[in-house]
């Protein structure tokens, strides 16, 4: 090889072995999927276990107001819509937070 204000062309050789790491990313990326779905499974866990606990603590209300004369249906939506507004209020703080991160580093 020459030097660049010589004039003449030389091949180039490439250095690098691109092609080999394409392997490790994709045994990194398929390790990080798993690891997601591990941490989602197990958090859907935790989740139903706080409901039905939460559940089993307001059974003497569910009860009170089912002699009352409230529905089924009123209250599987009491239900239902207390466990979605608190999934949907700490997904909000989540991205909030998320985003706050990513601004903060550069």
């Amino acid at each position: 090889m020459s030097d660049v204000g010589t004039g003449s062309i030389s091949s180039w050789n490439r250095s690098d072995n691109a092609d080999d790491y394409e392997q490790v990313i994709g045994f990194l990326q398929l390790g990080v999927t798993v690891t997601a779905i591990l941490l989602l499974s197990v958090s859907a866990v935790g989740m139903i276990n706080i409901g039905l606990a939460g559940i089993e603590q307001r059974s003497h209300e569910l009860l009170i107001r089912r002699a009352l004369g409230a529905t089924r249906a009123s209250i599987a939506i009491q239900v239902i819509g207390s466990s979605v507004l608190l999934g949907l209020i700490i997904a909000f703080a989540a991205v909030l937070i998320s985003a706050v991160l990513v601004w903060a580093i550069p």
